[in-house]
């Protein structure tokens, strides 16, 4: 068996690992946790909701999202309109935030965006706040490509030294794909042994945007040798997907 697996997985937007269920905090809540647009609906909304008993006061930005030599690049952008920016949420109360493109032209590939909601911890006239850390929120948003597709994930898994693996998830798709990694273990004739593996950092991993490879390094507390079959399982589009490896 080759240390490569390719599949071809559609997936639909989740939201960010920040928030599994609707962004919620003791100060508010935002929902959906992701957006998706089209250019027949070019236009989405956003659901603030307070949980405060003092007033909230937040700046609403979008950012274009890119990843670029295995990290995620923020970049400002006028590719979409958002109304309103700022937001003052009353004790309890609740707001609509509308996000719209500004020119609704598709392009090949999906376009992937990030909406920040970032509380102002300062009053009206500038004199800090002094209460709770502020809460921020980062959820994306992604343009439907012109054509249907989705993503392509091709696998490749590599032996490094004894303990030390390399995972890369390339996305061969106009649509971006979303993963998470749920467990590694090497298979022999007298059945499976569960391998204690340290899944690395960075609450982004799960996103593999379009026409990007992903790289994430994996430590091993069992020695692994060549010519070993090992077996990853993975979640995605909240199905569980066995891939299987030998390492060369």
């Amino acid at each position: 068996m080759s240390a490569a697996v390719r599949a071809a997985i559609l997936l639909p937007t989740l939201g960010l690992v920040f928030c599994a269920g609707p962004c919620l905090a003791d100060a508010y809540l935002v929902e959906p946790v992701s957006l998706n647009l089209t250019i027949e609906a070019p236009q989405g909304l956003f659901r603030l909701a307070s949980r405060d008993i003092e007033p909230i006061r937040l700046q609403v930005d979008v950012l274009s999202w890119t990843q670029e030599q295995g990290e995620n690049r923020e970049r400002p952008t006028a590719d979409l309109v958002v109304s309103p920016r700022f937001v003052d949420l009353p004790p309890g109360g609740e707001q609509v935030v509308r996000v719209a493109l500004r020119h609704a032209a598709a392009r090949p590939e999906e376009q992937s965006y990030r909406v920040l909601f970032r509380e102002i911890m300062k009053g009206p006239s500038g004199t800090p706040i002094e209460k709770r850390v502020a809460l921020d929120y980062s959820i994306p948003l992604f343009v439907a490509p012109a054509a249907p597709g989705g993503p392509h994930l091709e696998w490749t898994l590599q032996r490094v030294d004894a303990t030390t693996l390399l995972l890369e998830v390339g996305n061969r798709g106009n649509s971006h794909g979303k993963i998470a990694l749920n467990s590694l273990v090497r298979k022999t004739e007298a059945g499976r042994t569960g391998l204690s593996i340290d899944l690395g950092k960075g609450t982004d991993w799960h996103y593999v945007l379009a026409g990007v490879t992903r790289t994430l390094r994996l430590h091993s507390r069992s020695p692994l040798s060549r010519g070993d079959s090992l077996l990853l399982t993975v979640e995605m589009d909240g199905r569980r997907v066995e891939l299987p490896f030998t390492l060369q």
